[in-house]
């Protein structure tokens, strides 16, 4: 037997529009479309509405931030009350090995004006591995410091000789984000936006710098 399509169509949506059930939750009768889908459930359907559903997941996710946060807070109120008593002693904890040295231990980092977390030791360990994992990158630093002039000539040259290419290059991008940007103001596509104005608003961007 073939079953029409509309016919299949119909039936589903009888069923969605006229069978009825009751949320175990907010405890209301509704239809079977305010009720996400489910294999196990009765008709095929969840036993909690949409709803519900909804105001459910929203509390758990605003506990799990509430609950990680609190430990966050205590983790690092214990891990600053840790590192001063450390440091009045004249040490400081290492966060690799999670070993207690003297503060000649750790490296003093210019950009953070403080000192390292990892130790001396870790730091040599971490290197050795990043050298037997990565000899190809270490020999290329090695050599690019020692023939700093010829690298530099050699990007001189590549300049002056591909310079014409590069402003062909950066004319086309400058054209390209122009055209994006008047297509959106007038809600056209980059196809459909003639080029005049693109050209138009180039110029004024142009007197824009010059003037400002």
């Amino acid at each position: 037997m073939i079953l029409d399509i509309t016919v299949f169509e119909s039936i589903k949506d009888y069923r969605l529009s006229k069978i009825s059930k009751k949320c175990t939750k907010c405890g209301e009768v509704q239809m079977l479309r305010f009720f996400h889908k489910m294999k196990q459930g009765k008709h095929g359907r969840r036993s909690q509405c949409k709803k519900c559903v909804k105001i459910l997941s929203e509390d758990r996710v605003i506990k799990g931030i509430v609950h990680k946060t609190a430990i966050r807070k205590e983790y690092l109120a214990s891990s600053i009350i840790e590192k001063s008593h450390l440091v009045s002693m004249g040490k400081n904890k290492c966060q690799r090995c999670m070993g207690i040295f003297p503060l000649s231990f750790f490296r003093f980092n210019k950009k953070t004006s403080r000192l390292e977390n990892t130790c001396k030791n870790c730091l040599k360990e971490n290197t050795a591995k990043y050298i037997k994992k990565h000899p190809d990158r270490v020999a290329y630093k090695e050599w690019f410091k020692n023939n700093i002039d010829r690298t530099r000539k050699s990007a001189r040259k590549s300049y002056h000789k591909n310079i014409d290419k590069r402003r062909q290059i950066d004319n086309l991008r400058v054209q390209q984000l122009v055209g994006n940007y008047v297509a959106k103001s007038l809600g056209l596509s980059i196809k459909d936006c003639p080029a005049e104005l693109i050209e138009l608003k180039r110029a004024q961007l142009k007197l824009y710098r010059a003037t400002r």
